[in-house]
């Protein structure tokens, strides 16, 4: 029998899953608060939202995982001793904002045929990455808002 890596094939304890969870709404939180601030600063470059894209895609599947590990629920909810906080109903409020998220990002990035329009060419043959104004990202900060809104 092989030793069971967090990379493994065998479930998550309860206490890895609370965990990673946690720190996984903490990173969220912390790039949709980058990513907010910029984008009502300045210009926000497309590599910056595909990458944050990148890592909310990735955030959910993990999170998904977390709460699938059976029993997780009961333990959370010990966890954070505080019996007016639905630990199970804050969770699905953040993930279904992630989702929501990710969807705007998906229903609004310049696309073509499929194909995302995150880069074109320079005048020299050097690729540049696409750059979106502030008020052009006015609707993904109301969906970070709205993100940051459920973590805590």
């Amino acid at each position: 029998m092989a030793f069971p890596s967090n990379t493994g094939t065998h479930k998550d304890t309860l206490e890895s899953a609370w965990t990673d969870a946690r720190g996984i709404a903490a990173q969220v939180k912390t790039l949709a608060s980058q990513l907010s601030i910029a984008s009502g600063a300045g210009p926000v470059l497309g590599s910056q939202i595909l990458s944050f894209q990148d890592f909310i895609v990735s955030a959910l599947v993990r999170l998904n995982q977390c709460a699938a590990v059976p029993g997780i629920g009961p333990y959370a909810q010990a966890q954070v001793n505080d019996n007016t906080l639905d630990v199970a109903a804050s969770f699905t409020a953040m993930t279904t904002q992630i989702g929501a998220t990710r969807d705007w990002v998906i229903a609004n990035f310049p696309a073509s045929g499929g194909f995302l329009q995150a880069e074109s060419f320079n005048a020299d043959g050097t690729r540049a990455s696409r750059s979106f104004s502030s008020a052009s990202l006015g609707g993904l900060r109301t969906q970070l808002a709205s993100l940051l809104a459920t973590i805590d």
